[in-house]
């Protein structure tokens, strides 16, 4: 649809801004699915000893539960600033396997076959919107290329994405061209007040979305995430 478009567009305009970070930070606590969501990415792949690769770790929200069982974790992204405040998040709580550094997913900067799991939440839709429209399945391709070229064989990548489609059909060449599964998990997000329920639907679905759900955020929204999955 266009609103998933305008979703991912808005998030890519607004990445480098200043103070984004944080809000960004702040919008991913409030509805902390991530219990939910690492017991279904441990059914697929426990990282528990593991040198896991993170493209597009964003704020360390990912990060911080991955190296707490994990042997080391390389976690990447496009904006500094986002990398300073991963660094700030893992440094409050003392973690020492973590590398954080900048890069693109389509130039991952690792030697082929040195991870055993790649994982990658809530990056791929909007580093697809940020592609031009003649080159979004190129540039897909060669980044989840990027992402089979460091692991190993017998090893693992997962991507977690919204379970909505939009123009943009990338969930396809997951499937087709690499061979991908997709489960589906369902998780409930709870808000503390208006505000909160508002600024955090607004950012990950769009103001129609919001206008939809605004009477009804009270008893929580079911949201619904694709974990995309493949075996080397």
């Amino acid at each position: 649809s266009s609103a998933a478009s305008d979703v991912y567009k808005r998030q890519n305009m607004r990445y480098a801004v200043p103070g984004f970070a944080g809000w960004f930070t702040r919008t991913r606590e409030i509805h902390d699915e991530r219990a939910t969501l690492f017991r279904a990415v441990r059914s697929i792949r426990d990282p528990s000893g593991l040198t896991v690769c993170e493209p597009g770790c964003g704020s360390g929200f990912w990060t911080e539960i991955l190296v707490s069982g994990a042997k080391q974790v390389h976690a990447f992204d496009r904006s500094p600033r986002m990398i300073r405040a991963a660094r700030r998040r893992l440094s409050a709580r003392g973690a020492e396997n973590a590398i954080l550094a900048r890069a693109d997913l389509r130039s991952i900067p690792l030697p082929a076959d040195s991870v055993d799991l790649v994982i990658s939440a809530w990056v791929l839709p909007p580093f697809v919107y940020s592609c031009t429209e003649s080159n979004w399945p190129q540039d897909i391709r060669t980044a989840v290329g990027e992402m089979r070229r460091i692991c190993r064989a017998g090893g693992s990548i997962i991507m977690l994405t919204p379970s909505w489609r939009g123009p943009r059909e990338y969930q396809r060449i997951l499937r087709n061209d690499f061979g991908f599964g997709e489960k589906i998990i369902r998780c409930r997000w709870h808000f503390r007040s208006t505000s909160e329920a508002k600024n955090s639907m607004r950012l990950w679905f769009g103001y129609p979305a919001w206008n939809r759900w605004q009477y009804l955020w009270r008893d929580g929204v079911l949201v619904e995430s694709s974990i995309w999955h493949l075996n080397l």
